[in-house]
């Protein structure tokens, strides 16, 4: 039993490490950072969210996710709304011209994962 756990930990750790390496190669094709990146993709992934629940998602302090979600505006890839029932949530999105752009350095592994699930 201790065997298959520790089987299940190499294995998590090894898809950690390739999604990192992965976020990594993507940052410098779209000349973003890591955690830009991540963000993007958890967005992508989830649609809009709270600035708070991107910081859990990403594992962020508040004041992380400030810096991060100014640099996200400035470099115009996403969206930020203030929520018209509680004005203290901001709901944050990926802007969705720019969603073509983001997927772009991703077209190779789809088209990978395609030919083998084919």
């Amino acid at each position: 039993m201790l065997e298959e756990h520790l089987q299940v930990a190499r294995l998590t750790r090894a898809l950690a490490s390739h999604l990192l390496e992965r976020a990594t190669i993507t940052a410098r094709y779209l000349g973003l950072g890591v955690t830009e990146v991540r963000a993007l993709e958890q967005l992508y992934l989830s649609g809009p969210m709270t600035l708070g629940d991107l910081g859990s998602s990403l594992a962020l302090t508040s004041g992380s996710v400030t810096a991060l979600v100014r640099r996200l505006q400035t470099k115009e890839l996403v969206l930020r709304e203030v929520d018209r029932d509680d004005r203290r949530k901001v709901w944050l999105s990926l802007r969705p011209d720019k969603v073509e752009w983001f997927l772009e350095p991703y077209q190779s592994t789809i088209a990978g994962g395609q030919m083998v699930v084919a």
